[in-house]
């Protein structure tokens, strides 16, 4: 069964199961009315025989609670199945190229600038867009660093061993997101809680408070049964009510304070809870997803901790039904058991809330790549190479198209050739093959597969100098722009670091003869350098330098002939020097007298 089909079935097999819970959540719904309507009956036909009465509804009362708690049970099951099968048609659509409406990353591209404008890392129509599956604020972040950050070999390693086993665990991954989808987990939720554990003057609770704890609800139960039964006259019952209210409402303020933080972040607290609890439940064999999941059930289990902090949060929403609260917190000071069961979970708190946050995202962006494998079966994990320098691929094509359509090249530059010069005519294909070259080491570095059938890759970094544009706020021209972007990549060479060199059509921004002058001047000083470049350009007459040196340059070009009166292009690499050129052709398609 190829991909798309297997998304068919698991949206038709996700339909099937929302049927069904369907079904028996309406009929929990009607049963619950029936039985509501059974014990307004018996109370009516009982009336006047107390003892049975009251046996049959505490029965009543057990079934009836028994009803509800299923149908919760069964409409939040529901609820997730449905998310399922979203997820799943939403895969099917970016299957079939559909991923234009999808977050498209952004706003990171002000946050991690480097090559991500070349290679369309971040923004429409990028890798993040077509990859990214978090849900999380934290997720969203730790996927787009993620795809930029300098991993060690042995970590890359670990990475890749970690996508490879969550691939196939398709239902426990989507399962995580279907989790997240109606309250998703934002930054707000992590800082509110580190703020709320470090705020000072909830440092500790008085012991006055703690005895008042014990002894007023005691004093006012007993107040009220002796008013009850004519032992407290009603005006020294009255005066008893209204002193403790006065002190309650006192506590209610301390009570706002101690939960402020917290109330504004029950829901998130209600998806972090299930989203502990499923990843605590997983077993993995990977290394990284062993010690990811440790990180999260030691000191003490996260999902432990939160279960008793919603337990609480619960119980002081109780106060949003004055019906039950007004006599509920009179009888046994309700606000100030909270503050005090609220002050007992700080202080027994052992554990670690960033990591709840870090395990969550670094998962989700893991099941991004893992998403990733199990959509393309075809693609490879890179082998990576420590040895500096290495790139040998075969049928190498860009991320972002598919099998069907890609045309797919083999390359290889290995020592002692550093330094490949591709010539070619417009439209021919040199600049999708350097950005098929530079995305699939950003996903190789990434641990993720590659679109490729051989990847072999030395661990390293990769500069490009692509996509040039002016900056008006930084009054920045086009050609400056470039020439910024050559700095930093000659220092990167200066300094003998371990980078990959993508240029394409250098020097556009000045004259004819200074773009010359400049081109050659920077291929060679990248040669002195031993810089490993894959440079693309026009200009046929940087194929001399293979000549100078032999050993390090090899050319390469992408050709395009005429068909009739038609331009056509295999999008091919092959060796050697363009020997065709197309611009005069275009411009004369174009209606420009020549």
């Amino acid at each position: 069964m190829n991909t798309p089909d297997l998304f068919s079935s698991r949206i038709a097999h996700g339909q099937s199961i929302v049927s069904a819970l369907d079904r028996q959540s309406k009929l929990i719904s009607r049963t619950r009315l029936l039985v509501f309507l059974t014990g307004v009956l018996w109370i009516w036909v009982m009336r006047s025989q107390i003892e049975i009465l009251l046996l049959g509804l505490i029965v009543w009362l057990v079934g009836f609670l028994f009803l509800v708690h299923k149908n919760k049970k069964i409409d939040k099951e529901l609820n997730i199945q449905r998310h399922l099968v979203m997820i799943n048609q939403e895969e099917q659509k970016i299957n079939a190229g559909e991923y234009a409406h999808r977050m498209s990353g952004d706003l990171f591209l002000n946050v991690f600038r480097r090559t991500e404008n070349d290679l369309d890392v971040y923004g429409q129509g990028s890798l993040f867009q077509y990859i990214h599956r978090s849900v999380s604020d934290q997720g969203h972040e730790a996927f787009a660093r993620s795809m930029i950050t300098p991993y060690t070999q042995h970590e890359i390693i670990l990475r890749q061993q970690s996508i490879q086993e969550l691939t196939p665990r398709i239902d426990w991954r989507q399962r995580l997101m279907a989790i997240q989808q109606d309250h998703p987990i934002r930054y707000q939720t992590q800082q509110l809680m580190m703020e709320w554990l470090k705020i000072p003057k909830l440092a500790a609770v008085p012991r006055l408070w703690q005895i008042l704890a014990i002894t007023m609800p005691v004093i006012a139960i007993g107040m009220t049964v002796l008013h009850m039964v004519g032992k407290v006259d009603r005006s020294i019952f009255t005066s008893f009510v209204l002193g403790s209210f006065a002190v309650l409402i006192y506590f209610a303020n301390q009570a706002g304070n101690w939960f402020r933080h917290l109330t504004r972040i029950a829901k998130e607290l209600d998806t972090l809870l299930p989203c502990m609890k499923w990843i605590e439940q997983a077993e993995f064999k990977s290394v990284y997803l062993q010690r990811l999941i440790q990180g999260i059930q030691k000191p003490q289990a996260a999902s432990d901790s939160i279960k008793t902090l919603n337990k609480i949060l619960a119980r002081y929403d109780y106060r949003m039904n004055p019906v039950v609260f007004i006599p509920l917190n009179f009888l046994v000071w309700w606000d100030l058991q909270q503050i005090l069961a609220l002050d007992k979970w700080r202080k027994k708190f052992n554990g670690n809330i960033d990591a709840w946050f870090d395990t969550l995202a670094r998962l989700e962006e893991l099941c991004s790549y893992a998403q990733l494998a199990y959509n393309n079966p075809d693609w490879v994990y890179p082998e990576i190479i420590e040895d500096w320098f290495v790139l040998e691929t075969k049928a190498v094509a860009h991320p972002l198209l598919s099998t069907a359509k890609a045309v797919v090249n083999d390359f290889n530059l290995n020592p002692p050739n550093r330094l490949a010069l591709i010539t070619g005519s417009n439209m021919a294909g040199k600049s999708t093959f350097l950005r098929s070259i530079g995305t699939n080491i950003l996903l190789a570095s990434s641990g993720s597969p590659v679109h490729a059938k051989v990847f072999k890759i030395s661990v390293s970094k990769v500069l490009t100098s692509m996509r040039i544009s002016d900056n008006l706020q930084e009054e920045t021209s086009t050609f400056y722009a470039e020439l910024k972007k050559i700095k930093s990549i000659l220092d990167a060479a200066n300094a003998q670091d371990h980078v990959i060199i993508l240029i394409d059509e250098m020097l556009r921004g000045t004259n004819g003869e200074d773009r010359k002058l400049g081109s050659h001047g920077l291929i060679k000083q990248l040669i002195q350098l031993g810089a490993v470049a894959i440079i693309a350009s026009h200009d046929t007459s940087l194929s001399s330098f293979k000549d100078q040196y032999p050993d390090q340059v090899r050319n390469y070009y992408f050709d395009s002939y005429i068909d009739g009166d038609q331009l056509k292009f295999d999008y091919k690499i092959k060796e050697g020097v363009c020997s065709s050129a197309n611009a005069s052709f275009l411009m004369r398609k174009m209606g420009i007298d020549l």
